[in-house]
């Protein structure tokens, strides 16, 4: 290849090179008869040198002769034709050197290509191989699969066998167990209704007779208030009786003053006779005395008898406070009054002949009756817990009966899916069946024309062989038709001539001989009949291996020229597609022969390349590998956080929160009597929160009206909804610590 010089080139071999063209150029083809022009261009290296040559020899030899001048002139001429030629040589080396060069950048140009095509065939062979391991693996996998689904069939259906006669085995057992657990449930009910009944009437007997005690009770205590309130009363005018007999006292001491004073007077009297005047105004002073004691004595009374009406008046209004509440209880308690006095008179005729019952024996007969009462509560605790074990039992009877009859449901789904996945295998297969003759079919396409030929004409010879079986088959049907109609034939002729020899000779004759004339044809019919069905079971199994044969081929996309007609685009995209395919394979076949010949030469040279890339390759998957675990303790670790989570929330704010989906939840108390009892919200794109319908919903209506409805509260809600259930648990825990 030439080299193309620039006149932009720097080099100075290139300079020079130009020079001497040019100079070449200028003197033509005789360089020779012109010297004199070429002296300073192509001397100009050598000119001062020759210069002070030819000065000295001038000097020293100006002595010589002028033969000397002739030879020296010869001398140069040849000098300067040596130097010329030694430039020309010169020239073409560097020639040759510019040529040198250039074909050592076009070599090392050529090798960097060719190391490129060496790689990029060498990166493209290597996906080929891997693309005909995978197709090989592919292979491979699918005759493994094949093979596994297979098995995998074979022991789907003996463990769908074996599932079948346990599960039958099984339901026969949970029949007759259910017959049985029915029948004793139908008789311990039987037994606890009966006894629940005993119970119940004992229990109302005991119930009336504690309400007659009650009764009476209610009477004797009233009874006891009506004798406590006369005792308060005569305490009272016991205490007013004393202070009458201290006034009586401090009256009989002022008296007895009075009579002193009354015998100083009778002294002073009988010492002056003279004071008869004043003894009759004594004697007015004793009256006026006596008045004034007795109005005195009525004053007192008077002011006692206001203090008592004053305290009286506030008893009365005290009783008066606590009858109002009473008021109407005794409206109610009026109209039983009349039994409760029935029952009393009936308890007086019980104790006519006795004493009358104090308020002790009542005390005593009351906690008779309260231990007769304890017992029977305690008889009737034990009857109830024997009943709740009953009905425990048979609710666990019947969830055993439930989970007898999820466990059908579950193994009858088992079975459907069992004998889905069977379908699904079976349909596994045919589409393995499929990419195994497609990529048998891909793997052939080499020879896939003569491939395709021979196939339609083993079509062709299968279908014309069809078709003769079918007419065959129709020929043997036409034949047995035609055997049977002479048999019906025979028939008829056999029983006219035996009603006809019936008639002529006796009974005995007339069997024997039927039965001699019929022998020989049932013989024949018997031999030509097993004959024909042999013949049709051979033709029916060849004609099912033929369809079977005729279907595959149908399968692979074959068709029947004769029964089919294909109608073909002028630009039908499959078909230039198959072309385009043809072409792009057979250029790869040339790159690949190419690239065999190049990966050969190369991997002799250069086996370090591959090596590393084996070692970046293995440094990539570790990078993968780290990262997959990495992942996975990440998930871990986010697990595990979620459930403490969710278990911190369960027991803080008392629900369990599950996400059901569509953006709805269920939200379960932790005080929840049972697994129903839950609440379902659903949250809206725009955080509108909607509470959806549940059999627990309609238990909570008031406090839906109350919370939701009036301040659209739901964690007030939801608070209430747990405050109810706590104290509905506390309130049963403590009736049953009580009973």
């Amino acid at each position: 290849m030439n080299f193309s010089r620039t006149p932009q080139d720097s080099t100075a071999v290139i300079r020079f090179v130009e020079g001497f063209d040019g100079f070449l150029n200028s003197e033509g083809k005789s360089p020779i008869s012109q010297p004199s022009q070429h002296l300073p261009t192509v001397v100009s290296d050598d000119s001062m040198c020759s210069g002070n040559t030819d000065i000295s020899s001038h000097i020293l030899d100006s002595k010589f002769n002028n033969s000397s001048v002739n030879d020296i002139k010869v001398k140069r001429s040849i000098d300067f034709d040596k130097s010329i030629e030694i430039y020309q040589h010169k020239s073409k080396i560097a020639r040759l050197e510019n040529r040198v060069e250039t074909l050592d950048v076009e070599v090392k140009r050529a090798r960097i290509d060719t190391n490129e095509e060496i790689n990029a065939s060498r990166a493209e062979f290597l996906n080929q191989r891997e693309s005909k391991d995978e197709l090989m693996r592919r292979l491979k996998l699918v005759a493994e699969r094949e093979k596994s689904n297979h098995e995998q069939l074979n022991e789907y259906r003996i463990k769908v066998d074996q599932m079948k006669s346990n599960s039958e085995k099984k339901i026969e057992q949970f029949i007759d167990d259910k017959i049985k657990a029915s029948e004793q449930f139908a008789e311990e009910v039987a037994k606890l209704r009966s006894e629940a009944n005993i119970v119940k009437e004992k229990l109302q007997k005991s119930d009336s007779e504690i309400v007659k005690l009650q009764h009476l009770l209610k009477e004797s205590e009233s009874r006891l208030n009506q004798h406590e309130n006369l005792l308060e009363k005569y305490k009272e005018q016991g205490k007013e009786l004393d202070c009458y007999k201290m006034k009586a006292t401090k009256a009989d001491l002022r008296i007895s003053v009075l009579e002193i004073e009354n015998d100083k007077l009778r002294t002073e009297k009988s010492l002056s006779n003279t004071s008869e005047t004043f003894l009759g105004k004594i004697k007015e002073l004793e009256e006026s005395c006596m008045i004034l004691r007795e109005e005195n004595r009525r004053l007192i009374q008077n002011k006692r008898n206001g203090m008592l009406q004053t305290e009286e008046i506030e008893n009365l209004k005290n009783k008066l406070a606590r009858i109002e509440p009473l008021r109407l209880e005794n409206a109610e308690l009026k109209s039983r009054i009349e039994e409760y006095m029935a029952a009393f008179s009936k308890w007086k005729a019980i104790d006519e002949n006795s004493k009358p019952i104090s308020p002790d024996c009542l005390i005593g007969t009351v906690s008779d009756l309260r231990r007769k009462n304890s017992l029977l509560l305690e008889s009737n605790g034990e009857l109830n817990s024997k009943a709740s074990q009953q009905n425990t039992a048979n609710e666990a009877l019947v969830t055993k009966l439930a989970t007898a009859q999820k466990d059908l449901l579950a193994f009858k789904e088992k079975v459907e899916l069992q004998a889905e996945s069977i379908k699904r295998l079976e349909k596994r297969l045919l589409f393995v069946t499929k990419e195994r003759d497609g990529i048998r079919n891909v793997l052939n396409s080499f020879n896939a024309d003569d491939i395709c030929d021979q196939a339609a004409s083993q079509l062709l010879k299968t279908e014309k062989d069809l078709e003769a079986c079918y007419k065959r088959i129709e020929q043997l049907e036409a034949e047995v038709e035609s055997q049977r109609t002479l048999r019906r034939i025979d028939n008829r002729d056999l029983k006219e001539r035996t009603v006809h020899l019936e008639t002529k000779s006796p009974s005995n004759t007339s069997s024997t001989e039927y039965d001699a004339l019929r022998e020989p044809w049932r013989s024949i019919s018997r031999e030509r009949l097993a004959i024909l069905e042999r013949e049709k079971v051979e033709w029916l199994e060849e004609k099912e291996s033929y369809e079977g044969i005729k279907e595959k081929k149908h399968l692979q996309g074959y068709y029947d020229p004769l029964t089919t007609k294909i109608i073909h685009f002028r630009n039908n995209p499959a078909f230039l597609a198959a072309e385009n395919r043809k072409l792009v394979l057979q250029q790869l076949r040339r790159e690949c022969d190419r690239l065999k010949e190049i990966i050969l030469g190369s991997e002799s040279s250069n086996p370090s390349n591959l090596k590393i890339l084996q070692k970046e390759i293995r440094e990539l998957r570790e990078q993968l590998a780290n990262a997959e675990k990495f992942n996975q303790r990440l998930k871990e670790i986010v697990r595990e956080k979620i459930k403490v989570f969710r278990e911190a929330c369960y027991i803080l704010t008392g629900y369990r929160i599950d996400d059901i989906g569509e953006n709805r939840y269920k939200l379960q108390s932790i005080y929840a009597e049972h697994p129903g009892d839950y609440l379902i919200f659903s949250i809206a794109t725009g955080g509108k929160v909607n509470l959806l319908e549940t059999d627990f919903l309609n238990t909570i209506a008031d406090l839906l009206d109350k919370y939701v409805s009036a301040y659209n509260a739901i964690p007030a809600l939801l608070s209430a909804v747990t405050m109810q259930l706590f104290n509905l648990q506390t309130i049963q825990l403590t009736s049953s610590d009580a009973l």
